[in-house]
């Protein structure tokens, strides 16, 4: 992955940045990443120029870090809320008791 991206996300969510960003390169996408975040406890990638191989890869990450802690990794008590912030992140990680 592009250093650039490796604060954007979490430590749980940045393998699957990576896959995603692996994935796009490997069917040509030639064009600008133009942002990775998290928005709304969700992982938001925005690309210049889309194509459907591209927005199905992207859909995928998504999906995949929806049931992601952010924070660890963890696929386990995983949920999305917050007060204030709403983060992805699972019980142990949230502070409300153990996997």
């Amino acid at each position: 992955m592009d250093s650039h991206w490796d604060y954007c996300v979490g430590e749980g969510w940045k393998p699957i940045v990576k896959k995603a960003v692996v994935q796009l390169k490997s069917i040509g996408y030639d064009s600008e990443i133009s942002q990775i975040k998290e928005k709304f406890g969700g992982l938001r990638i925005y690309l210049n120029t889309y194509c459907p191989e591209a927005e199905r890869i992207i859909m995928q990450a998504e999906r995949m870090a929806a049931n992601t802690c952010e924070q660890c990794g963890s696929h386990t008590g995983v949920s999305t809320s917050g007060p204030g912030w709403i983060k992805t992140l699972c019980c142990v990680c949230r502070g409300v008791g153990d996997e």
